[in-house]
């Protein structure tokens, strides 16, 4: 050999002598059966196949009550709603009340006279402003004969549709009352399915019902797999540090809304220094912690919404509806109306329909608010679990 190889050959004991152990290094890590890695190796991939059916389950719940509440806003709160419908107005119940023969009124004649246009005094002015030239040496009685007559052919010519028919905005209009008849409702061209806002109180509630059932096992089986095997590698594997450290990164990267950290600051560097600029305050955590607990409520706002939707009707004027009055007090005179004629029955099925469709709203919102709670005690349970894993990890 030559001198260089001899010059990197580390020097070797001398025979006969053995050397001396080095003391102060740590003992080697105790070798594991390949039975227990096996073992592991497939726990943890259960717990990943159930964190992927928990997510799957609240994706599809978001995509539902999301879907639910857009089309809550555009059947009442759409601007569409308002711009569509914006124009001639009929008479409604104060309109009526302040007749001086409304005591003498019959609840149909009160539907009746509800169809019929309504015209103010502003409205009348500014035809006679219209009319001065022809009218210009005319007296008081013939230019309120000649707006009685006036009156009379606007509302036959609004009877007959064809009031301003050919207009450009009569023809926006209409294409915006399209637009928002089409917001009204759901439709899932894949399977077939057609949802309109008014049957929302029985269909969405139960189809959230069913899918929250889905969430709740799904939270249920996530929740088992993890503290059952955090608690198996507690009891078995406690003397392998660098196992239960696998573990518990393995579990940490396949949750999402399951914080265990005391902040959210970003990772940022290789170093483990925060910087103060990337330190989220202790009101943007509560913030965060706020929207994670509306998330988790969502079915249950979903609902809510719905069933204040029906009340919230009760004091607008429907559309389709040929009166005025508002929808509370159409059903009362239509119910009085048809009482007066005989029609007892038909005169309570509106009344019944509301209430049987409100009575299951209710009853599902109660199901789901148990469900909910269910959700978020499985996902507290999860979070301490590691919460607490995670400390006995860091007291060794």
């Amino acid at each position: 050999m030559s001198n260089d190889n001899q010059g990197n050959t580390p020097p070797q004991p001398e025979a006969g002598i053995t050397p001396t152990p080095n003391l102060m290094a740590p003992p080697p890590p105790s070798p594991v059966d390949p039975v227990i890695l096996k073992n592991i190796d497939l726990r943890l991939a259960s717990i990943k196949e159930s964190s992927r059916r928990s997510r799957a389950a609240f994706l599809v719940l978001t995509i539902a009550c999301s879907s639910i509440l857009f089309t809550l806003w555009n059947s009442v709160m759409s601007r569409d709603r308002g711009y569509a419908f914006d124009g001639k107005t009929r008479m409604g119940f104060m309109d009526i009340w302040r007749d001086p023969g409304f005591s003498k009124l019959t609840s149909c004649e009160i539907l009746e006279k509800a169809s019929e246009l309504k015209f103010t005094e502003a409205d009348r002015k500014e035809w006679l402003n219209k009319q001065q030239v022809p009218f210009k040496d005319k007296g008081q009685q013939e230019l309120d004969k000649a707006w009685d007559d006036e009156v009379k052919k606007r509302k036959l010519e609004f009877s007959k549709g064809s009031e301003n028919k050919d207009s450009i905005i009569e023809f926006g209009k209409r294409n915006l009352a399209g637009e928002w008849y089409k917001g009204r409702y759901i439709q899932v061209g894949l399977l077939g399915i057609h949802v309109t806002v008014g049957d929302f109180p029985v269909l969405a509630t139960f189809s959230l019902l069913i899918i929250m059932l889905w969430f709740f096992y799904s939270s249920r089986r996530e929740n088992r797999a993890i503290v059952s095997f955090l608690r198996e590698m507690k009891k078995n594997q406690g003397y392998n540090f660098e196992i239960q450290k696998l573990v518990l990164e393995e579990i940490r990267n396949c949750l999402i809304f399951i914080r265990i950290d005391p902040d959210d600051h970003p990772l940022s560097g290789l170093s483990e220094t925060i910087s103060p600029s990337g330190v989220l305050s202790e009101v943007s955590n509560k913030n965060i912690n706020f929207l994670l607990k509306g998330l988790s409520y969502l079915p249950i706002i979903t609902i809510v919404s719905i069933i204040l939707r029906d009340l919230y009707l009760l004091c607008l004027v429907p559309p389709l509806a040929p009166t005025g009055l508002q929808l509370g007090f159409l059903m009362w005179f239509e119910y009085r109306c048809k009482l007066e004629r005989g029609l007892h029955f038909e005169a309570v099925t509106p009344f019944l329909y509301f209430l049987v469709f409100e009575g299951i709203a209710v009853l599902g919102l109660w199901f789901n608010l148990k469900l909910c709670k269910m959700c978020i005690a499985f996902e507290e349970g999860t979070r301490k679990s590691l919460v607490e894993f995670k400390a006995s990890l860091e007291g060794e």
